[in-house]
């Protein structure tokens, strides 16, 4: 059963800002100001967002947990779960796919992290 009910919001990036854009963007850098806000931003905006959101609730999701938004109480437990288990030394790896050095990732005394290993 899929537990994962997250999705990225605007796949198929639709009148979306470039990174370049995003990047030099005056709104993303300084906020919103009275006026029109701009939909190629807040498009990119909800993309990169949902993108990371859904991400992590794949890796949740395939370690066979609860990444759902019905019930937050078990969505923590669930991330409290995949990140223990990184900072224990389980199979918490990342493979860069560019340069194919392997980190393994968890979580220690409240913080992320990544390790490079041989």
């Amino acid at each position: 059963m899929d537990l994962n009910n997250f999705f990225v919001f605007n796949p198929t990036h639709n009148n979306m800002m470039t990174d370049v854009d995003y990047q030099n963007n005056a709104q993303r850098q300084n906020g919103l100001q009275s006026g029109i806000a701009s939909s190629q931003l807040h498009n990119k905006l909800f993309y990169q967002v949902s993108a990371m959101v859904y991400a992590l609730a794949a890796i949740v999701d395939q370690a066979g947990l609860v990444a759902n938004d019905s019930d937050i109480p078990a969505l923590i437990a669930s991330l409290k779960t995949v990140f223990a288990a990184g900072s224990g030394g389980g199979d918490a790896y990342i493979t860069d796919t560019v340069t194919g050095l392997r980190y393994a990732w968890g979580i220690a005394n409240g913080i992320v992290f990544l390790e490079e290993v041989a």
